[in-house]
This record gives structure tokens, C-alpha cells and sequence, in this order.
């Protein structure tokens, strides 16, 4: 049986002389397992208070003595300006998906808490609280919109903390499931400490996601006035906003209703229809052409996915009416995991895009993208308005490119390979093979994987396929199919196989690693070695009859290897060197 707590607050006017509205306060307290949080509109202090609140941050209490005036000099650059720079840079790291700004937000002894009495998840220091952004949401989180709600602020000045508040909405990538991506919205109050230098020492967040049919969510360029209103369910604060009257501004006219001034606007006969502008959805609908790009990379640039919306608006410029489409961008597979000889990823282009034909539309983004920016356009195909690259992505292909050297010492004689009479050594293929084998009949990935071990284990699957091919003289060919890849899977399957191949671990430590329980550090092996051959769409592009991945145009520009192969000897070789090896 739970009992009712009622708080009594002291009866004062609402506001004080001259109108002023009172200071807010924060409120916590906790009641059996439940930490509550909550922000109150404080009534009014009394003239003791406000004028303590009145005086300027360099004015010194007198009856506090030096304590005080100390106090007063050490906090003296701390304003409402620096709490909203910080969270404008926590934004804008994180919608840019950046963890190294975001840990460079925190001092040394900052601590995040994403969920408060859980040791899971409180993070102490910036290496943990950037490794957990590596982990838990770059790669994970796409169209990530952001806004802090100025107004809302608490600031205490004498304490160095302030309580703030935002807006945040974002399409969040799930694993193992059927709807692999999920919009989310949610509200975010968090409790913000600072340093003597304006850092962090204390982050702690509380969260309230938006779901369900009664829930309204507010576009995130509203005025303050306006989500102030929604926030207190002020009658017609969600709805458009009414007319002033009934006259129609164009002409002058004076209509009995709304109804009849709609009429009269929409009317072809009256003189006002030629000057009114089309609504702001068909508009919308109108500017909204989804295209496929197809791309290369060899690494994941700064700024890639800015940089292409940019020259995509620099070479389709807008309507002055006409209202910036949202971006959405989205990838066939993350950018994170590494090089790709061919990666999808699916945006929308301005109106001024539509009717024009794949190759002028990719020239003309060309033309304008950064020489600098490291990425190939390989083609770019109209698609559906629903399409998603990464709900119609099936299969991941990566490959990798191994010299045999680094998996065993050779034996003579060497054997020519059957199909393009390439030297090798059987034996040592027999050996790599096994080791396929083994990792093929694993589905525990907890030891493959850069999630943090204390949030849970990954979901457990198999492989689609592993396999091992004579690439070059001295070199092979690691293939790795996988539905949906885990955050640094690919590194650390071959780093694994890698290690047990020389002989550098047990003969036993594929199987312990693949195990449900087992906690085992795996290294990973460089970057440079591996790519994504492509993402499998065939089933998307056989019902809608295009050709995104399976088209040959492209594929004469890409090169075998996307790094040159003394590059990725000299890599390997640095890496066994400084290897940890495994227990």
C-alpha cells in the first residue's frame, strides 16, 4: 500500500514588485528503490532573498566574511553563458557523432551517469565516457537532431551547478530484429557540475522517451513561448495557430468566417490565388527525391555526410519558398567499421533534382564536393521515397587480404593453386582452414565485439559465411558474410585467427573465446587489411527492378586492393609486434 505525500507550498503572490517572476529551484528526493527529480517554479523569497539574487557575481556578502568574498573570486567567470556553451558543444558532438569532444568536455575526475544508481552505467573519467560513446552510439544513431531549452535553466552560481534541459530525436539502429531501426524522441533533463576551469565534473541524466498515441512532440525550431505552452498543455498550443480575423490581407475584403476567407483564397476567379502559396506539406512532398549513392572509401573523412548534403544543396540550389528537405541519410553499413570498395547510403535531394538522370545528378555533386574529402561516388540510383539503406541491406561482405607470412612460417615444397597457378603452401591452408571452421560454428560474439561488457551481451548468430581463397603470390583472400556486423567483429575475427594460426595461443583458444560465459580480451588487427566488398540488396533490387551493388559500370574503377600491400606488410607487422596476446 502506497502512501500520498502532499506538499504544501507557502501561499505568497505569484510575482513580486514590478511584476518580476520568481527564481526557479530544483527538487530531488528518494522514496524506497526511485530516485524522483523534479523542477518547481519557486514562489516569492522575501526582500532578504532577492536581494542576495540581485547583487552583481564581483559584490561580496559582508556577513559571510572572506569565505564568501573567496568564493565570489573563484566562481567569477562562472555565468549562464558558459552552461549553454557547454551544451551547445555536448550537442554538437553529438550530432556529430564525435566521442573525443564530448570526453574533452569533462576534467579528469568527471564522471557521466547515463542512469543514476547503476554502476553499469556511470562512467568515471574522459577515456571511459569516450569509450562508451565509441560503443553505444556512434555507428548506432543516424539523423540525430538536437535543442537545449534556454529558458528552462537552473543556474546556481554559489554551488557551480546548473540543471538544464533538451530536446533530442534521433533513428536508432537495432540489432536481430525485424524493424532494425526505430525513431526515437525523448526529453532529457540533466544535472550539470563544473570545475574551476568550466568543465565537467558531474553529467547525470534523467530521460522520459515520447511514445504513444496521446503523446505530441514539438518540432524542434519552435519558439520558447510556444513548447512553454505545450509543456502546460495550454489549450490550442499543439494545434495551427488561429487567424486574426476574417479580412483577407491581399485585397481587403471582409468575409463572415474562416471558412468563407478560405473560399475566397482557393477561389480561381479572385486575384488573390495567383499570390498563394502552395501548403507547406505538398510542398514538402514535392521536394522530396530519394536517391541510392554508391561509394568508396578508404576511410570515413570528418564531416563526410555534411559535406555531401552541402554539395548536394550547392548543386541543386532551393526555391526561395521552397523549404530544405531533410537530409536523411542513411548507410548499407556503418562507415565506422572500415575501408569499402562499395557502400550504399540513401538520401534525399533538393526538387530541382527530379527529372534529371543518375549520372548528371552524381556529376553534378561531384562538381562541388571536396577534392579532399577522400570518398568516390560510384553511382547513384532514384529510389523509392520509404527506401533505407539499412533495412534493405541482407548481407555484409567483407573481405581481407593476408600475406601468408603472418599466418605460419611456410613449408617446401610450395603447391600452385589449381585455378590460377599461384604458389602456396598446402599445409599451412589446411591450418587456416580449421581455424575457419571453428569460428564458423560459433554464435556467443561477446569477446568480438567493441560493446561494453557490462551492458549485456550481443545477440547470438552465426555466420553466413567465412571462407578462404589464394589471392596474390604470398598473399590469401579472408571472406566474412555476416547479416548485420557487430562494432569491431570483422578486426577481431582475424586478429583471432591470425594469432591461433601462428601458434601464438592455445590450440584451444577459438573455442574458448567463442563460448557463452568466456570474458577474453581478442586484438584486433589494423584497418588498412580488411574492407566492405559490397552490401548484398538483391532482394530489394529485384522487386523494384533496380541495380545498386550487382550494376558493373563502376567496378572497373576500383582497384584490387584499396591500400597497397607493402602498406599493409609494414601495418601487420608493426601490430604482431606490440600485440598483447591473450591469456
Amino acid at each position: 500500500m502506497q502512501r500520498s505525500v502532499a506538499l504544501r507550498p507557502q501561499q505568497h503572490p505569484p510575482r513580486g514588485p514590478g511584476g518580476v517572476e520568481p527564481p526557479r529551484t530544483a527538487l530531488a528526493w528518494r522514496r524506497g528503490r526511485h530516485a524522483t527529480a523534479v523542477v518547481l517554479s519557486c514562489a516569492w523569497l522575501g526582500p532578504a532573498t532577492r536581494a542576495a539574487r540581485g547583487r552583481k557575481d564581483g559584490e561580496a556578502k559582508k556577513c559571510h566574511g572572506r569565505a564568501w568574498t573567496r568564493r565570489v573570486a573563484r566562481g567569477a567567470e562562472f555565468t549562464r553563458e558558459v552552461v549553454c556553451q557547454v551544451v551547445e558543444e555536448y550537442g554538437a558532438a553529438w550530432v556529430s557523432q564525435d566521442p573525443a569532444r564530448i570526453a574533452a568536455l569533462f576534467a579528469p575526475e568527471g564522471v557521466y551517469v547515463e542512469r543514476i544508481f547503476d554502476t553499469r552505467s556511470t562512467f568515471r573519467g574522459p577515456e571511459a565516457i569516450k569509450h562508451y560513446w565509441e560503443t553505444q552510439v556512434v555507428g548506432k544513431q543516424s539523423n540525430i537532431q538536437f535543442r537545449h531549452v534556454v529558458g528552462d535553466m537552473i543556474f546556481d552560481f554559489e554551488m557551480r551547478k546548473a540543471t538544464v534541459k533538451w530536446l533530442a530525436e534521433f533513428d536508432n539502429i537495432r540489432y536481430r530484429v525485424p524493424e532494425k531501426e526505430k525513431h526515437v524522441c525523448f526529453v532529457q533533463v540533466a544535472m550539470l557540475e563544473f570545475s574551476e576551469d568550466q568543465r565537467l565534473t558531474l553529467l547525470e541524466e534523467y530521460m522520459q522517451s515520447i511514445h504513444g498515441a496521446f503523446f505530441r512532440w514539438p518540432s524542434l525550431d519552435a519558439s520558447e513561448s510556444r513548447l512553454d505552452a505545450m509543456r502546460r498543455a495550454v489549450p490550442m498550443s499543439f494545434a495551427t495557430p488561429a487567424l486574426s480575423g476574417q479580412c483577407c490581407a491581399k485585397c481587403g475584403q471582409q468575409l463572415q468566417s474562416r471558412n468563407a476567407l478560405f473560399r475566397h483564397l482557393r477561389s480561381t476567379s479572385s486575384a488573390c490565388a495567383s499570390t498563394l502559396a502552395p501548403a507547406p506539406s505538398a510542398e514538402r512532398r514535392e521536394s522530396r527525391l530519394q536517391v541510392a549513392l554508391v561509394v568508396s572509401y578508404v576511410e570515413k573523412p570528418d564531416g563526410w555526410e555534411e559535406q555531401l548534403v552541402a554539395a548536394s544543396l550547392r548543386a541543386f540550389p532551393l526555391h526561395p519558398q521552397e523549404p530544405r528537405p531533410a537530409p536523411r541519410v542513411t548507410w548499407a553499413s556503418p562507415p565506422q567499421r572500415g575501408p569499402a570498395k562499395a557502400n550504399v547510403l540513401g538520401m534525399r535531394l533538393p526538387k530541382k533534382a527530379e527529372g534529371l538522370e543518375g549520372r548528371e545528378i552524381l556529376e553534378r555533386i561531384e562538381s562541388h564536393l571536396p577534392v579532399s574529402s577522400g570518398v568516390d561516388l560510384l553511382g547513384c540510383v532514384e529510389v523509392p521515397a520509404t527506401f533505407h539503406a539499412a533495412r534493405s541491406c541482407e548481407i555484409e561482405r567483407f573481405e581481407a587480404l593476408l600475406p601468408w607470412w603472418i599466418l605460419g612460417e611456410a613449408s617446401e615444397p610450395l603447391e600452385p593453386y589449381s585455378a590460377n597457378g599461384v604458389p602456396f603452401d598446402r599445409a599451412l591452408a589446411r591450418r587456416v582452414k580449421s581455424g575457419l571452421r571453428q569460428l564458423r560454428a560459433g554464435c556467443h560474439w561477446q569477446n568480438f565485439c567493441d560493446r561494453s561488457l557490462g551492458r549485456g551481451d550481443p545477440p547470438s548468430f552465426s555466420l553466413n559465411r567465412l571462407s578462404c581463397t589464394v589471392a596474390f603470390p604470398g598473399w590469401c583472400r579472408i571472406g566474412v558474410s555476416v547479416q548485420r556486423t557487430l562494432p569491431g567483429m570483422v578486426d577481431r575475427l582475424l586478429g583471432a585467427l591470425v594469432l591461433w594460426c601462428r601458434g601464438d595461443v592455445g590450440t584451444t583458444f577459438l573455442q574458448e573465446s567463442l563460448a557463452p560465459r568466456s570474458r577474453i580480451l581478442v586484438p584486433k588487427v589494423p584497418k588498412c587489411c580488411f574492407y566492405l566488398l559490397q552490401p548484398h540488396m538483391a532482394r530489394f533490387e529485384h522487386k523494384h527492378g533496380l541495380q545498386l551493388t550487382n550494376d558493373g559500370s563502376w567496378k572497373p574503377r576500383i582497384c584490387e586492393a584499396l591500400v597497397p600491400l607493402e602498406q599493409i606488410s609494414t601495418e601487420l607487422q608493426q601490430w604482431l609486434e606490440g600485440c598483447e596476446r591473450p591469456a
